[in-house]
């Protein structure tokens, strides 16, 4: 295997990711609500907020997003994506209010319109249009990971909740 080929399966790799992250984080908040609801005491309304405030940032934002790539590259905006994103997405679990949530979901919606957007074409330039449709269908990569989305958020989030809320009620 040559080393460009090598680069190519590894670059489509690392976008698969990027872009299941993307399907990923809409699920895992689908799932997590009446924790959210629970522990941040929000209201209906914030609710809806917190669920619609990326999905609104994200579709917004791809038109922009794809001709800013066309001027600045694919990856650099990819990467930049992926920072503002994974940042955004730590800000959203350490969020102690519903604004501070909303917000971050806010800023999940630039980065996730960051990564999408770009990155369709270039898997389309590189390995033609059937595998970008197979890489963006929603419908077909959003039933793998809601199982595994609704487990991850058990054992990353809730469980670890409870743990710390039991030994602060023992203490």
């Amino acid at each position: 295997m040559t080393d460009h080929y090598r680069r190519r399966w590894v670059g489509l790799v690392f976008i698969s990711v990027a872009v299941s992250l993307i399907i990923v984080d809409s699920t895992i908040v689908n799932v997590a609500v009446p924790s959210i609801v629970e522990d941040l005491g929000i209201s209906s309304t914030e609710v809806q907020w917190v669920q619609e405030a990326y999905t609104l940032v994200f579709a917004s934002l791809l038109l922009l997003f794809g001709s800013l790539a066309d001027r600045f590259g694919r990856k650099r905006l990819m990467l930049v994506g992926v920072v503002v994103f994974a940042g955004s997405s730590v800000l959203a679990a350490l969020a102690p209010t519903g604004e501070l949530l909303i917000l971050a979901r806010l800023v999940q919606g630039v980065g996730g319109a960051m990564i999408r957007r770009p990155n369709a074409e270039a898997i389309a330039e590189d390995r033609g249009h059937e595998v970008a449709g197979w890489i963006g269908d929603r419908s077909l990569t959003r039933p793998a990971f809601e199982e595994l989305s609704a487990a991850a958020y058990d054992v990353l989030v809730v469980q670890p909740y409870v743990l710390i809320q039991e030994s602060a009620s023992v203490t």
